[in-house]
């Protein structure tokens, strides 16, 4: 007997064996305990290979208590798995069932299990461990970052061995430095995987969870939704980075605290992503979405600041085929289809998504092709002065028809020009051809003081120095600024920075015009109307469409009297009858401007320049040009 195991007090070997030891039931349901295994496999350390790290561990232990094996074993639902084995007949063996473990009792216990002689043992009569040489036993816990028993750290005999104090001591050290390199490793691995300002997963995160839960039994599919709040983008460049940080973490905290188990990422600077748990369909997963829109509903409030939220939504719901790079890109192609939508919220099941993805290819691609190839045309539609019907200009609108795909409506190619970039190049092309030909006309039929309107995109103020553009294409054209104007639509004010403001300005600073296209159909802030150097608004042609009823007349009343209070002209669009017209001027808009198919349809260059010729024989050499004669009423084409 060794100086060590003389400092054992006497003991009954089978009560020393079994002190530790749990039934097979409470084994089971500490080894299956489902917030355990789910720390387990977030360590990303099962099925991962031996390494020097732990090996030198393990070969320590076997040097310094001269026992043939040392195991530093990984206890999953159903088997555990050796991340380092020294000592084993068949080295390349790295797993067993759990039959063959003891230590799953380690992992029941939380805390060394120490067995001299296994075959004393009564709870271990069903185990084959004794049966495949394991005689004596001692393991301590593996533990994680979290707390979680990974399963031990052991030392085994193949014969009867009596542990003393130090041995166990040591064992337990060592133990304790496994559990320490493995704590490591998971705050490294929460770290790279871990946004540091919100706490939230970020985008690599996010895919290890979806994957995870991909390859989990699931009866029913999941659903991955992509958020996007652009207001971060106003908070940033208005209030700075440091309240627009304080956001981020607000709706963080908001997310994660109303939707429960569901997984919540931070995708981008503007982005977050929540993965539900099953849903049954696209309708439930749309019931996820309002559970966002709850969640963020009120506004938040950082450093004295009442900061709204208006999320964007989109939602892909998986099939059984699905990796999750499809289901995060299905989900990000819904959010873009989801700012089109009336309540910022769009759902797509995969097969339909990909179907949408590839007609979304073809036509990009054929549009790339026609830009090149300068293959779209430019339709001009009149505007007239209410007052006497008179020609005051046109807004240039672009058409496009295609060999292979047909008439393709600017509803659908449009988006898909903004969402790939060649809205930058197709607008270009606009402008500098209405410039062109507005100033061609002008040259022809200068009795007339032609204008000509063109549209901005949102999306051309973001990637491109409009201002800049608009110079270079009067410059080029000679066309008088003041006889230009430029449309934005209300989604430029949406999120407004200097950047958009300052190009606005600019674009005023020229002498060209700026119409509010579509007003009182977007969610602009009212005090935008003051700041922005406006000439004129539009009354967007749903107005147009009922004005049979009463509220709607209210409405258009009010923007007239608005425009009229802030000195801002107003044009009219979408009149299609006598009786639309004669209601318009009641309400007070004699003077407005006005379109419609009621005045004209958008027409090339070749049949508008006939109507110019008549036109300006009826002007005579006094100039000012006479009513243009009605036209039959036909669905409209923007």
């Amino acid at each position: 007997m060794s100086d060590a195991d003389a400092e054992l007090p006497p003991a009954n070997p089978a009560e020393r064996n079994s002190a530790q030891l749990s039934d097979a039931q409470s084994v089971a349901e500490s080894v299956r305990d489902p917030a355990r295994l789910a720390a387990l496999r977030d360590a990303r350390l099962l099925d991962t290979g031996p390494e020097d790290s732990f090996d030198r561990l393990t070969r320590l232990a076997v040097e310094l208590l001269d026992a043939p094996v040392s195991l530093v074993s990984l206890v999953d639902e159903d088997r555990q798995y050796f991340k380092s084995a020294v000592g084993l007949l068949d080295p390349s063996a790295r797993e067993t069932p759990l039959s063959h473990s003891i230590c799953q009792q380690v992992v029941a216990a939380g805390g060394p299990v120490i067995i001299d002689d296994t075959r004393a043992v009564e709870a271990l009569r069903y185990n084959a461990a004794p049966e495949l040489g394991v005689s004596a036993y001692a393991g301590v816990p593996l533990r994680g970052p979290e707390g979680a028993v990974y399963g031990a750290f052991c030392v085994i005999d193949s014969k009867e061995r009596r542990w003393s104090p130090r041995e166990i001591e040591l064992i337990e050290h060592l133990g304790t430095a496994a559990s320490g390199e493995i704590e490591l490793r998971g705050r490294l691995a929460h770290a790279l995987r871990h946004d540091t300002l919100t706490g939230l997963p970020h985008r690599d995160g996010f895919v290890v969870h979806l994957e995870d839960a991909l390859r989990a039994p699931q009866e029913s599919p999941l659903a991955v939704l992509a958020i996007a709040v652009e207001a971060l983008g106003v908070v940033d460049s208005s209030l700075g980075r440091e309240i627009r940080d304080k956001m981020l973490v607000g709706i963080a905290v908001r997310l994660k605290e109303r939707l429960g188990e569901a997984v919540v990422a931070r995708m981008g600077d503007e982005q977050f992503a929540v993965l539900s748990g099953a849903v049954a369909g696209e309708r439930e997963a749309l019931g996820w979405a309002d559970a966002v829109r709850d969640a963020l509903a009120e506004p938040l409030e950082v450093s004295g600041h009442i900061l709204p939220v208006f999320p964007h939504i989109g939602i892909a719901v998986s099939e059984p085929t699905d990796s999750a790079h499809d289901l995060i890109g299905g989900a990000a192609a819904a959010l873009r289809e989801a700012v089109a939508q009336p309540d910022h919220v769009h759902a797509v099941g995969l097969p339909k998504l990909r179907a949408e993805a590839i007609e979304r290819l073809l036509v990009e691609n054929a549009l790339r092709l026609a830009i090149q190839r300068r293959a779209l045309r430019v339709f001009y539609q009149p505007k007239v002065r209410l007052s006497d019907r008179s020609l005051y200009g046109f807004e240039a609108l672009l058409r496009w028809e295609d060999a292979e795909l047909g008439n393709v409506p600017p509803s659908t190619f449009i988006p898909i020009a903004e969402a790939s970039g060649l809205i930058a190049p197709l607008g270009q092309l606009v402008l500098v051809e209405a410039c062109r030909q507005a100033s061609e006309w002008r040259s022809a039929f200068p009795a007339l003081d032609l204008s000509m309107a063109v549209n901005l995109s949102p999306r051309q103020m973001q990637i491109t120095d409009v201002a800049a553009l608009v110079g270079e294409a009067l410059e080029q054209t000679g066309l008088p600024p003041e006889r230009l104007t430029i449309e934005i639509t209300e989604g430029v004010l949406m999120a407004p920075s200097e950047g958009k403001i300052g190009q606005l300005r600019r674009i005023a600073g020229l002498g060209v015009a700026l119409e509010l296209d579509d007003f009182g159909t977007g969610y602009s802030s009212l005090s935008y109307l003051a700041q922005l150097p406006l000439c004129s608004l539009k009354i967007d042609r749903s107005f147009i469409s009922r004005l049979e009823e009463e509220r709607t007349r209210t409405i258009v009343a009010a923007i007239i009297a608005l425009g009229d209070a802030l000195h801002l002209d107003v044009t009219v669009e979408g009149i299609e009858t006598e009786a639309q017209l004669e209601r318009i001027r009641a309400m007070g808009c004699a003077d407005c401007v006005a379109q419609g198919y009621l005045f004209g349809r958008p027409k090339p260059a070749e049949p508008v320049r006939d109507l110019l010729s008549a036109e300006a024989a009826l002007a005579g050499p006094e100039g000012g040009s006479a009513p243009l004669p009605v036209v039959a009423s036909t669905p409209p084409q923007r």
